[in-house]
């Protein structure tokens, strides 16, 4: 994937991979949820929306 020392490469990457994953599953809306360093909660890092046709755009990162 990227070098954990491209903070932002990181970012791009993940962003186009969940993108493909909300395009291929036929999906409208995507949130991918991470568990936050040291703790025991979920955090909203990602939502995205697919529009009718196929294009798949960011809507921000938590």
């Amino acid at each position: 994937m990227t070098s954990v020392g491209d903070p932002a490469a990181a970012e791009r990457a993940l962003d186009a991979e969940f993108a493909e994953t909300v395009r291929r599953t036929g999906a409208s809306l995507g949130a991918l949820y991470l568990l936050a360093p040291g703790e025991q909660v979920l955090w909203l890092d990602v939502l995205c929306a697919s529009g009718r046709d196929g294009r798949t755009v960011p809507c921000g990162r938590g």
